[in-house]
């Protein structure tokens, strides 16, 4: 199970200690394992959220590399065919120049095409990628800023 932004997760007031409680619980009952994505180190997180320190002692952080360049396009070409969808040529060369091989970038580009292609009713062209740029530059700023 993926917990992704969990220094984000873990510093929301609403989540109680019960909260953390099921998915250590979870982790145990199942043998399920958690793959945390987090801007912080774990041991700054269970300083700054106690309830959530246990559940930081059972999980062990690694560094996710680059892709290659067929990792990228793979996951770009499984997520369209997942999807029922086609890109044009165009479209998916330009989620993968600002995805870089960056796992989280070329996610977060192929995300912002699909919302272009939606608000576009299906339908994307050449003139869809400044959207997507403008879309994608605006995602990562925002991100940015919550470093």
């Amino acid at each position: 199970m993926q917990l992704d932004e969990f220094d984000e997760l873990a510093q929301n007031a609403c989540l109680e200690d019960n909260f953390f409680a099921a998915l250590r619980s979870l982790a145990m009952g199942y043998e399920m394992a958690y793959l945390i994505a987090s801007r912080r180190p774990l041991h700054e997180l269970e300083k700054a959220r106690p309830e959530a320190s246990t559940l930081c002692g059972i999980c062990q952080p690694f560094q996710v590399r680059p892709f290659t360049e067929e990792e990228s396009q793979r996951l770009v070409e499984d997520y369209l065919q997942g999807a029922g969808v086609e890109f044009p040529r165009t479209v998916v060369n330009r989620i993968l120049h600002l995805g870089r091989n960056r796992p989280n970038l070329v996610q977060l580009a192929g995300y912002c095409a699909f919302e272009v292609w939606r608000e576009n009713e299906g339908k994307l062209c050449q003139e869809s990628n400044s959207g997507i740029e403008r879309r994608f530059s605006q995602a990562v700023e925002h991100r940015q800023g919550r470093i």
